[in-house]
């Protein structure tokens, strides 16, 4: 079963990994998130730009090295550095993994589709190695033809063993009073091998709510069982959450993040989404990534992101004159090496709490995060 379209994550992940332009919609809300310590901790890569340091970690200057002796154009190698380093940011890799994948790279496999196949690889229960195998069965012909190339490789791999959906079946469920959603998320959790496409959709059908289908499902994965084990209750309200792909996307940043997915499963069964959040972490993980490239040498804009991003720019301080914020005032706090998004996120927090946007930035600028700072009154 191949979706056309990826889910809203996934989407907001491909744009930041692709140009690593400015994200133009995290703005932050005010809520209560507790952070607790993740049991991958240990082996999760910590959001530190050292990560993306020649000196400090040795698979970056591996990787390095072996793009350069491609002789690769200035841009191809620095598009392949922006997206190896928002990948390891924003997916968080263990070491053993970056290891794998470094490996791979010395060896002359291809660091993007490597890092798209690996991206597929974390919704299965597969051993690591499956990524080697789908690369070898790789066939340019497919990836021409049809972005899902990944997917299809993989489907003949394993013999389409987990289920592949032809359009009639497809509209047979639809009748039944599925979503497209319905289908996406079934495809998505199939991957695990627990349960085959059909299995989860007719389970879907029989009324069985997506938050119970997928717990069940991750707590009987080796590679997702540390997602659930002793944190979900089951809320009875988690049963009226519709839109399966937000409640996998809920597990993904919780396990990024160390937050309890009870939090963000509570903000979906009350109709919120939880777009906030993504969109904040996302920026957290690559604020600082292109700076910290380009001082190495490892990075420079082309023109036509040069481009998107001066007309990103502009969006971003429209919307905080929109804010209260004076076009002078923008300026002036651009001139003290504050980004657009920067401004605009703290023209939201400060037009709620009526105080200096000037405040909101310091307090930024002193280490607090935008949600801590969007907590409690701007001093």
């Amino acid at each position: 079963m191949k979706p056309k379209n990826k889910n809203k994550w996934l989407k907001i992940i491909s744009i930041t990994i692709v140009a690593l332009t400015i994200i133009t919609t995290a703005v932050y809300a005010v809520n209560n998130t507790k952070i607790e310590t993740s049991e991958k901790t240990t082996e999760i890569v910590e959001n530190k730009l050292s990560e993306l340091s020649l000196e400090k970690n040795q698979e970056l200057k591996s990787i390095v090295t072996s793009l350069k002796a491609r002789k690769q154009t200035p841009d191809e190698f620095h598009k392949s550095m922006a997206n190896y380093a928002t990948f390891v940011q924003i997916y968080q890799p263990t070491k053993t993994e970056q290891k794998y994948i470094t490996e791979l790279v010395t060896e002359g496999y291809e660091l993007d589709k490597l890092i798209e196949i690996y991206k597929f690889w974390l919704d299965t229960d597969e051993d690591i190695e499956l990524i080697k195998k789908i690369y070898n069965a790789y066939d340019p012909i497919n990836e021409e033809e049809d972005n899902h190339w990944v997917e299809e490789v993989y489907n003949q791999i394993t013999e389409n063993k987990y289920g592949v959906l032809n359009r009639e079946q497809i509209h047979a469920y639809y009748e039944k009073g599925l979503t497209r959603d319905d289908i996406i998320t079934a495809n998505r959790l199939c991957r695990l091998g627990k349960n085959t496409i059909t299995e989860i959709l007719d389970k879907r059908v029989s009324g069985t709510a997506w938050a119970e289908i997928i717990e069940k499902n991750y707590a009987k994965s080796t590679k997702k069982q540390t997602q659930t084990k002793g944190k979900s209750r089951q809320k009875k309200q988690y049963q009226q959450i519709q839109n399966g792909t937000e409640i996998l996307d809920a597990y993904f940043i919780s396990e990024r993040t160390g937050t309890d997915i009870n939090e963000y499963l509570d903000k979906l069964s009350n109709g919120e989404t939880i777009d906030q959040e993504m969109n904040e972490y996302i920026s957290e993980k690559t604020e600082g990534v292109r700076r910290t490239l380009k001082q190495q040498g490892l990075w420079e804009e082309s023109q036509e992101i040069k481009e998107k991003n001066n007309k990103a720019k502009e969006y971003l301080k429209k919307k905080a004159e929109e804010n209260g914020i004076t076009e002078e005032k923008i300026n002036q706090l651009i001139d003290q090496g504050y980004t657009e998004l920067e401004i605009l996120n703290a023209s939201t927090i400060t037009k709620k709490q009526k105080v200096d946007v000037q405040k909101a930035l310091e307090q930024k600028r002193a280490g607090r995060s935008w949600k801590d700072i969007s907590q409690k009154e701007v001093q």
